[in-house]
């Protein structure tokens, strides 16, 4: 996962391997786990790779001490890096798009296949006077008048064309 051979591993300390930031986090959840024969524990830890790059795991230890067959500590670890990356990613963009539509002067909406109001920007309250929540869930064949009506259609079906 990180990249090393095993004969690289011997005798190093586990902890060498965690980003520094993360390392007494993880020493408090080991030494939780040694106290607890039978717990289970979830966390995720930074490691460093055999390049030299942090790569994000996701570890779920299970203290297995009093279990004779075992007599120790069982981890497994998951790379969630690119998952990580990806929730990070998507979080940067939600608030960059919260950003922009929560401070446009247009109204901003989306609708379900009903026609529905699923979204609108707070701009509705500047532009036209109701709350997001008064128009949120209304569907728009009962809100606009007939010629814009006519507008939205037209406009749906060269989208769907």
């Amino acid at each position: 996962m990180l990249g090393y051979k095993t004969s690289e591993q011997g005798g190093t300390n586990p902890f060498e391997l965690v980003h520094p930031d993360d390392v007494e986090e993880a020493a408090r959840i080991f030494a939780k786990l040694l106290q607890n024969p039978g717990a289970t524990v979830h966390s995720e830890v930074r490691a460093i790779n055999r390049e030299g790059s942090w790569r994000t795991l996701e570890v779920v230890g299970k203290n297995l001490v009093d279990n004779p067959a075992v007599k120790g500590i069982v981890a497994n670890f998951y790379d969630i890096t690119e998952r990580k990356t990806a929730e990070e990613s998507l979080q940067e963009s939600e608030a960059h798009y919260r950003l922009l539509a929560e401070n446009v002067t247009d109204i901003i909406t989306t609708l379900d296949m009903d026609l529905r109001v699923t979204y609108i920007s707070p701009s509705v309250t500047r532009q036209l006077g109701f709350k997001v929540e008064e128009v949120n869930g209304i569907k728009i064949t009962d809100a606009l008048p007939s010629s814009s009506l006519e507008v939205v259609r037209q406009s749906l079906e060269e989208e769907i064309a």
